[in-house]
């Protein structure tokens, strides 16, 4: 007998999208399915649009409203509710290919080892074109097994691709929703936990939106909260060779990212504190160059820039 898939869908706002994420999921050629979908707060028709669905499957989509409190609680709130043993997760603007759960039950049934499965992933623009292939070149080992190391170095998750067994995702304590970055924390708990699994092929279309404004400094800071409270937890990490490069990897570009955010606002001062760790680590000569850069007026710079797009 097929095992119940939940498949966790948060929402807020994307009226606009999540009929044809929830029509992804129906087209599944897996079908022991149910759909919970956690409506954070949301003001525009999300609600009209999943209802349409309801009233004609009422067992298969399931819908719950609360006050925004973010993706993390609304993810927690569907874990709670999701009735199925194994659990998916797809945002609301996001699609899936009809073989996607399939092919990943099969890897579970096949691997009793392996906790949780992600995959290779389109990313595509407002015109449906699609304009990149996530993982083209990274190594397999890098992907499956125990991906740890290699997720302390860069979050090679994307959570719209990621099944898990529902009991490992609330031994790893769910999503942490004081984080910025929730998910992040989550699969690196579970990685920490568990073998992961991967399938090459891209399975999910990921929405790119273009008016994306999100401050780079505050997001590169989340995910250093991120790792240091990874190795509060587990401080065993740093005596590992492995992990111990991978640390200093994401630290030195974490440096680089926020040092080249405030480079950007004209933040000199800040912007050459972080650029000199990222530099120490040897991250990338772009970051030395930025580093001297600096040192110059950032009116002269703002004119060399101008001069350059013109």
């Amino acid at each position: 007998m097929d095992h119940l898939v939940s498949v966790i869908m948060p929402a807020y706002n994307y009226g606009r999208y999540i009929g044809e994420a929830i029509g992804s999921v129906l087209s599944q050629t897996y079908d022991n399915l149910e759909i919970v979908v956690v409506d954070d707060g949301s003001t525009d028709n999300t609600c009209e649009v999943v209802g349409g669905f309801i009233g004609k499957l009422k067992r298969k989509v399931r819908y719950y409203y609360q006050k925004n409190k973010g993706p993390g609680a609304a993810r927690n709130f569907a874990i709670k509710e999701a009735r199925g043993e194994y659990l998916a997760f797809l945002d609301a603007d996001d699609l899936w290919l009809p073989d996607k759960l399939k092919l990943q039950m099969e890897m579970f049934a096949g691997n009793p080892d392996i906790g949780f499965i992600h995959t290779n992933y389109k990313l595509f623009n407002a015109e449906g074109e699609i304009v990149n292939y996530r993982f083209g070149i990274t190594s397999l080992s890098q992907l499956s097994g125990n991906i740890f190391p290699y997720l302390l170095r860069e979050n090679i998750i994307n959570g719209s691709t990621i099944i898990a067994r529902k009991a490992l995702l609330i031994e790893a304590g769910g999503f942490a929703e004081e984080y910025l970055s929730e998910d992040y924390i989550l699969w690196l708990k579970m990685a920490r936990k568990s073998k992961a699994g991967y399938i090459r092929d891209p399975l999910i279309k990921c929405r790119k939106h273009l008016d994306n404004k999100r401050d780079i400094a505050v997001i590169y800071a989340s995910v250093r909260r991120v790792i240091d409270k990874i190795i509060s937890e587990y401080p065993e990490i740093k005596d590992d060779p492995e992990c111990r490069v991978s640390l200093r990897y994401r630290e030195a570009k974490i440096c680089y990212e926020i040092g080249y955010a405030y480079f950007l606002k004209k933040q000199m001062r800040q912007a050459r504190s972080s650029l000199c760790v990222s530099i120490k680590n040897k991250f990338t000569p772009t970051a030395f160059k930025y580093f001297l850069l600096t040192f110059i007026d950032p009116v002269i710079i703002g004119r060399v820039m101008a001069h350059r797009k013109a």
